[in-house]
């Protein structure tokens, strides 16, 4: 009797969960089930771990523009930017999806040696743009931003002063639930 009762109560259980599960929603059982509210990650080789010329590009005409392992937040590698020009910098050459009016988070940790370093998108679909000027650490810099349509967005990574060098790691955008 016993192992019949077993038999039957667990499929019953997985079932009701299933059915409880469904009828919450995805965005309720992330926050539910320990989450941050987040979506996947948008953004290829965020890390910086991959092969850097897959997923970076120049941006204008940097003087360096390389993966390196001077400075790593996490884990081995950095993306690495030294600019004689203002703006010039690193793009990410794959690009993400954004849907109008959706919120996403937007963050990235930069290593500022000179002048100021910043995250935008390319193309203001998200319309944010975070930089700093401290010199010597680590900086996080994070935003949330809802895109103004549905499209296709991607990265930069700039020097916006004159001149300037930095590093950059852990470059996220994700969908906000």
């Amino acid at each position: 009797m016993k192992k019949l009762l077993k038999i039957l109560l667990i499929p019953t259980i997985v079932l009701l969960l299933s059915v409880a599960a469904w009828a919450i929603g995805p965005a309720t059982l992330m926050m539910f089930g320990g989450g941050d509210g987040l979506g996947p990650e948008l953004v290829q080789n965020s890390n910086l771990e991959g092969t850097y010329a897959t997923y970076w590009t120049d941006r204008n005409t940097p003087t360096t523009n390389e993966r390196s392992n001077t400075q790593a937040h996490s884990l081995t590698y950095s993306g690495h930017i030294v600019a004689d020009e203002a703006w010039d910098g690193a793009e990410l050459i794959t690009t993400y999806n954004v849907v109008s009016g959706q919120a996403y988070r937007m963050s990235g940790w930069l290593y500022v040696v000179s002048g100021t370093c910043d995250i935008r998108d390319v193309d203001n679909w998200l319309d944010f743009a975070m930089d700093t000027a401290v010199t010597g650490s680590w900086q996080y810099l994070t935003t949330d931003a809802s895109a103004t349509a549905t499209t296709t967005d991607m990265i930069k990574i700039s020097i916006s002063s004159a001149t300037g060098e930095c590093y950059f790691d852990d470059i996220s955008v994700k969908k906000i639930y």
